[in-house]
């Protein structure tokens, strides 16, 4: 996607290509989560002391799935992490409203999948079970509003 990736252009790409380099400091042109770690912590992002805020947008970005972000994983990160990182309360309500098919407050994986998928994340069942298992304070197995925030709205300092 770096090349046609129509969300930044070729100056803000060489940008985060030279951030990316700086980041990866073992220069296999992969991001592992420590790497990923300081990216996060650059722009403002504190990831919660299990590291779990870490492994959410690996899992979340990493398309290939193989626990590494390459530049164009990268790239899509750092354009959803601009959205997010000025959350716009009328959005995330729109975004939690439109996909909760059956009107009844919460969204279920299928639904939360359809949302994720609306705003660009990865979305494979396996992903969703991740974003559920590490949102779902209640334990009840279904994403509430707040949650659904926590899981689209980066942690920050």
């Amino acid at each position: 996607m770096a090349a046609g990736n129509p969300n930044f252009d070729e100056k803000q790409k060489a940008l985060f290509k030279r951030c990316f380099d700086m980041l990866d400091k073992d220069k296999d042109g992969f991001l592992l989560s420590r790497e990923l770690g300081t990216a996060m912590t650059s722009v403002g992002i504190k990831p919660l002391p299990s590291d779990l805020a870490l492994k959410q947008s690996l899992v979340a970005f990493d398309l290939d799935e193989n626990n590494m972000l390459d530049f164009e994983e990268f790239l899509n990160l750092m354009f959803f992490l601009k959205q997010m990182m000025t959350p716009d309360p009328k959005f995330l309500q729109e975004t939690f409203s439109k996909h909760d098919k059956d009107g009844n407050g919460v969204l279920d994986k299928e639904e939360l999948k359809e949302a994720i998928k609306s705003i660009g994340m990865v979305h494979s069942d396996k992903h969703i079970d991740f974003m559920v298992k590490i949102a779902d304070k209640n334990g009840d197995g279904v994403i509430q509003y707040e949650e659904f925030v926590e899981i689209i709205t980066p942690k920050t300092k």
